[in-house]
């Protein structure tokens, strides 16, 4: 446990899967008769390359959170904003029938504001989920990839 907790640390998602997946720690046979052997060249720089994915991802994510949170705000001053001017428009009315219309659009404005808003945060946030996820497609791809279809087929499927 103690050596897959040490590949974690120095190997990418890919390299990591397959060692699991195979279950052999650094320099035990495979199954084809090689040898797996450990590479600290490698291994660094895999490290550097997981963290600059990392922080890219980091960067990306926040950039997201803060287009939507910058969204969310000007939607919610904007419909403050439309309720105000509304419940000026409705103290000023003079009949029932002319407050109930008025009340009646009021609503139904602000019903398809909502939806339309909700819909673009919706967008907003399977973007955010997507660019995140991006980078790790490939490497997770690939690793699904090498491994042996005994050991996918071994592997519990939806329990």
């Amino acid at each position: 446990m103690l050596l897959q907790y040490n590949l974690w640390m120095f190997c990418n998602a890919q390299d990591y899967l397959t060692i699991c997946a195979l279950q052999l720690p650094c320099g035990h046979q495979q199954p084809n008769g090689g040898w797996l052997m450990f590479n600290f060249e490698d291994a660094n720089k895999k490290s550097k390359e997981a963290v600059d994915t990392a922080l890219k991802t980091y960067t990306d994510t926040s950039k997201g959170f803060q287009a939507i949170a910058a969204e969310a705000t000007e939607y919610s001053k904007k419909s403050f904003q439309e309720a105000v001017t509304h419940f000026e428009t409705l103290a000023g009315v003079k009949s029932f029938e002319a407050a109930f219309e008025l009340q009646t659009s009021y609503v139904k404005a602000y019903f398809e504001g909502f939806v339309s808003e909700t819909t673009k945060l919706s967008e907003m946030y399977a973007d955010l989920a997507k660019s995140a996820y991006k980078p790790y497609e490939a490497p997770i791809a690939a690793a699904v990839g090498k491994t042996p279809k005994s050991v996918a087929s071994a592997t519990p499927a939806a329990a």
